[in-house]
């Protein structure tokens, strides 16, 4: 770990910018700038991740990389060679990433380290990552009263939690069944869209009803539909269908298990790695959000999220209604642009009189919502009875 404090480096080296300099020295090329033209500007922290088990001597902790989710965002650089399914050998330096980041000031530049180090994630082998949160949050290395024997002599001996639920139920699924067992899948899957919680349920709807049909095929678009159906019946939509989707996944894929119970499990695990990383945000965010709130910066940037929201949220809304009213839908791209296809004569003249009368009672009459959803139930029971299809 490094700190460029005011020219006063400790530590190892900082990266080469891979700009326009960089490969200038790089290939041997003089420079258009003079070392006097040269102004220091901001604060760079860089953080090397280690597979290496900091409270057991740093011993090498060789394994394979089962689940890996890298931090980003401005001012935040990872220079890795490591993937999921990289093998970390025991015969050579165990070093994982360089991580780097940049801010205007030092506090800034702290700020920004330890939300890319919380948020960096590495299941299957053991990292430096907890001692660099605790270094990161020690009053000594906060107001800069330290040198290199800051590990032996100022900072207490001691483990940090690094909030490792997810990473341990995904681990212990892929240890005993496996890196491509579907409840794998749905660990990494679900928890990777955990982090963008932040956007609300119907923004995380969106996502995972594409990737769910579309990529991992876990389910037809039809029953996606049903899913999203259900999930409106109830106060929490994203819960119930969540469990809907996972379910779906490990029982038609329920190797070694019985379908029912791999349904189980896969809904078990959904539920626990979906919302374990949020509630660990929220706890974690909390004594900040009025801070946050008087940021204008960052204010600037959560209204552009904001309209980011909505628009996915319209997405999703075009794609439930398409789906619903034509069956069959499908997904054209032409370049940067995608649409959807569909046959204007495959159009569900039953669901376009149900939506009509659910329009009536919600808009025209007023009526609530609970007696809406029974209402509807009835009258779908009946058209499938006496019509079929």
């Amino acid at each position: 770990m490094s700190d460029d404090q005011g020219g006063r480096p400790v530590g190892v080296e900082l990266p080469l910018h891979p700009g326009a300099v960089g490969r200038a020295i790089a290939q041997g090329e003089p420079l258009s700038l003079r070392q006097e033209d040269l102004q220091q500007r901001g604060h760079s922290i860089e953080c090397r991740v280690y597979a290496e088990d900091p409270d057991a001597g740093f011993l090498p902790s060789p394994g394979t990389i089962l689940a890996l989710r890298v931090p980003g965002g401005p001012g935040v650089r990872d220079d890795s060679g490591v993937y999921e399914g990289f093998a970390v050998p025991i015969d050579y330096d165990p070093l994982l990433s360089k991580l780097v980041v940049w801010a205007e000031s030092r506090d800034a530049a702290l700020r920004r380290m330890r939300r890319a180090v919380e948020e960096y994630r590495v299941v299957g082998v053991k990292t430096t990552l907890p001692l660099f949160e605790r270094v990161l949050a020690h009053p000594a290395f906060v107001a800069g009263d330290f040198d290199t024997s800051f590990l032996d002599t100022t900072l207490p001996a001691g483990k940090t939690p690094r909030g490792r639920e997810v990473e341990i139920a995904v681990a212990v699924a892929a240890i005993m069944l496996g890196p491509g067992h579907v409840l794998v899948d749905i660990g990494v899957f679900f928890s990777k869209l955990a982090v963008v919680s932040f956007g609300g349920a119907y923004a995380l709807l969106a996502y995972m009803a594409q990737e769910a049909v579309e990529s991992y095929r876990w389910m037809t678009a039809p029953e996606m539909v049903d899913g999203l159906g259900l999930a409106e019946t109830t106060p929490g939509p994203l819960i119930l269908v969540t469990q809907f989707v996972g379910f779906l996944a490990g029982f038609r894929d329920a190797a070694p298990f019985s379908p029912v119970a791999a349904g189980i499990l896969a809904s078990a695990l959904t539920t626990w790695v979906t919302f374990v990383p949020p509630m660990m945000l929220i706890f974690a965010g909390a004594p900040f959000v009025e801070q946050l709130r008087a940021n204008q910066r960052l204010s600037g940037a959560l209204a552009a999220i904001t309209a980011a929201v909505v628009g996915v949220i319209l997405n999703l809304t075009v794609w439930f209604a398409l789906h619903v009213l034509f069956g069959h839908v499908e997904e054209v791209r032409a370049g940067p642009l995608r649409w959807y296809a569909f046959d204007p004569g495959a159009l569900d003249l039953k669901v376009v009189a149900l939506a009509l009368v659910a329009a009536l009672l919600a808009f025209g009459l007023r009526r609530g919502l609970v007696e809406l959803v029974l209402v509807m139930a009835a009258l779908g029971i009946a058209v499938r009875l006496a019509f079929g299809g």
